[in-house]
C-alpha cells in the first residue's frame, strides 16, 4: 500500500503522509486511519509500518503519537523545505552493543575530538566513494567541491531555490532512516549516547551516508522535467529513496558497522 509514499521490502512500510495536501491522522483499533484532502480514508495496520515520515500541515492525534512511539515506530515532522521539526522516537531496541560501547566511551573526556576524527574520515571516505562513482573530479579540498559541485548540477537541472528545497529533503530523508535504524540499536532520545556535549550521533553519522548516496541523488534529478514543482518533486524524491531503500539500508548499515568496529577498536 502507498500512501503519499512508497513502501520498502520486508513487512514493515516507511510512511509518508501529508506533503503534497494536509492531512488528518487518528487511530482506529490497531490501524491508522488517513485522510487527505477530499480523497477516501485509507487504513494502514500499524504492523505494516516501520517509520513515518509527516509534513507540519498534518493533524495528528496524541493518540497516535502514544500508540506509535510506544510499539517503537519512529515519528519525523518536517517543515515544507525538509527541515526536521520534531522526532519522536519511541522505546528502545533490544540490541544494547553498540549503546553500551558508546556509553563508555563518552565518558572519556577526549571522546569530541576522537569522535571528530573518525567522522571526518568518514565523510572523506563517502566523498571519495560518490565522486568516483558519479565521475567528479574534485579539488585540493575534495568535500568542499563535492558540495559545491553538487549544488550547481543540481541548480543547472531543476532551478537553484528548488535545489537548496532538494539538498534539505534529501538530508531530512538520510537523518530519518538513521534516527530509525540507531533505536534498533537500542539509542533513541534518552540514551546518553544520542548526544554528548555537542554531538548528536544521528546526525552526524546521516552527513556520510547522505554523502554516499548523492548519486542516488544526482539520478533523481536526471529523471525530472523542467519546471518540477515543489509537491511532485517531494513524490518523486520520496519514491526514488524508498524505491532504492536495499541501497540505503547496505550503506547506512555498513557505515554503522564501520563505528561499531571503531567502538571496539577503542573501547
Amino acid at each position: 500500500m502507498q500512501t503519499e509514499g512508497s513502501t520498502v521490502p520486508g513487512n514493515a512500510r516507511a510512511l509518508y503522509i501529508g506533503h503534497q495536501r494536509p492531512c488528518h491522522v487518528r487511530m482506529e483499533g490497531e490501524a491508522l486511519v488517513i485522510q487527505c484532502g477530499h480523497k477516501a480514508e485509507r487504513s494502514v495496520p500499524l504492523r505494516h509500518i516501520a517509520r513515518i515520515h509527516l509534513s507540519s500541515r498534518v493533524d495528528i492525534s496524541l493518540q497516535v503519537l502514544s500508540q506509535c512511539t510506544r510499539r517503537g515506530i519512529p515519528i519525523v515532522v518536517t517543515d515544507p523545505h525538509g527541515k526536521i521539526v520534531l522526532r519522536a522516537l519511541g522505546r528502545e531496541g533490544i540490541d544494547e552493543g553498540l549503546r553500551l560501547r558508546l556509553q563508555r566511551l563518552t565518558q572519556d573526556f577526549e571522546w569530541p575530538a576522537r569522535f571528530d576524527n573518525w567522522h571526518r574520515a568518514q565523510m572523506m571516505r563517502a566523498t571519495r566513494i560518490a565522486s568516483r562513482r558519479l565521475g567528479w573530479e574534485t579539488g585540493a579540498d575534495a568535500m568542499r567541491s563535492l558540495e559545491q559541485r553538487r549544488r550547481s548540477e543540481l541548480s543547472r537541472r531543476i532551478g537553484k531555490h528548488m535545489a537548496r528545497r532538494v539538498i534539505g529533503q534529501w538530508h531530512s530523508l538520510a537523518l530519518a532512516w538513521m534516527q530509525a535504524t540507531l533505536q534498533q540499536h537500542g539509542i533513541d532520545a534518552r540514551s546518553d549516547a544520542w548526544v554528548n556535549d555537542r554531538i548528536d550521533l544521528a546526525s552526524s553519522l546521516a552527513g556520510p551516508l547522505e554523502r554516499q548516496l548523492l548519486p542516488l541523488l544526482m539520478h533523481w534529478a536526471d529523471q525530472q522535467e523542467n519546471n518540477v514543482v515543489p509537491e511532485t518533486a517531494w513524490r518523486t524524491l520520496v519514491g526514488h529513496f524508498e524505491e532504492h531503500a536495499r541501497t540505503v539500508e547496505r550503506t547506512g548499515k555498513d557505515l554503522l558497522n564501520r563505528l561499531h568496529r571503531w567502538l571496539v577498536e577503542n573501547d
